[in-house]
């Protein structure tokens, strides 16, 4: 039973992961056209360009996701111990994961690199405040000197 849990919550995990990059980029256009201060966050643009950022470059050095592969290998140890995983699970694994045999792998990394670049655009089209919280700087006043 533990292992079809810890297949279940890796599944959560790459779902939510990919709901964060996809979502991301729709709030900052939206909030772009509808003025929201929030979307030119640093942090925010930052780390989500950090995560797609990080899906791409794991193209280049394996095909398959390592949360992919992990869930996959709980998955089995679950299916030897004869647990079902929990609908909850499977629905979490089908989400990313659609029974399309005839898509090569490689299909979804250039969707992985247009998505990248379309993040990276986003810089561009909303601009990120870089300094959110600085104050202009008081002019430098010159004391007169001392009286001897």
């Amino acid at each position: 039973m533990f292992y079809s849990v810890l297949a279940d919550v890796i599944a959560t995990v790459h779902v939510a992961w990919v709901a964060f990059v996809f979502f991301g980029l729709v709030f900052v256009l939206l909030g772009r056209a509808l003025g929201w201060q929030w979307v030119s966050n640093r942090w925010f643009r930052g780390i989500h360009m950090a995560m797609i950022s990080l899906v791409v470059m794991r193209c280049v050095v394996w095909d398959l996701c390592p949360l992919t592969t992990w869930e996959g290998s709980l998955r089995e140890i679950a299916a030897l111990q004869e647990v079902k995983g929990s609908a909850f699970g499977l629905f979490m694994h089908d989400l990313i994961h659609p029974d399309a045999p005839s898509v090569p792998i490689q299909a979804y990394h250039a969707v992985y690199a247009v998505f990248a670049t379309l993040v990276a655009a986003s810089f561009w089209i909303a601009p990120v405040n870089w300094r959110p919280n600085r104050q202009e700087e008081a002019p430098v006043v010159a004391l007169p000197s001392p009286q001897v």
